[in-house]
């Protein structure tokens, strides 16, 4: 007796290996990417109080005359740059490879 229950069949699930894989492999990359971003902006947005140089110019009526560096701006800004060309490729890749599959499917 089956440890279906009475009367019923075993179903087998048709498993698309290579889909699987692939839908697993564009979160992944999809996951990477936002992570990527996220820690980019972040480098951006940190920023430092430094000694202001002689002959900043304020605006007529300012009351706060602190100066700011921010010191990791050009690595977070490639970092994004970096991520998002990363995403795209993946993205681009994912599509190809759909193609490629659907193209090798035997005719019905």
């Amino acid at each position: 007796m089956s440890s279906l229950g009475a009367g019923s069949a075993p179903v087998e699930a048709e498993v698309d290996e290579p889909a699987v894989r692939g839908a697993k492999a564009m979160w992944t990359a999809g996951l990477a990417t936002a992570v990527g971003i996220a820690v980019g902006v972040v480098m951006v947005l940190q920023r430092r109080k430094v000694a202001c140089a002689d002959g900043t110019f304020f605006p007529e009526g300012e009351t706060d005359f602190k100066c700011f560096s921010h010191p990791q701006a050009l690595v977070g800004t490639a970092t994004i740059a970096a991520f998002i060309g990363l995403g795209a490729l993946v993205y681009l890749a994912s599509i190809v490879i759909k193609l490629l599959d659907s193209r090798s499917e035997p005719l019905k």
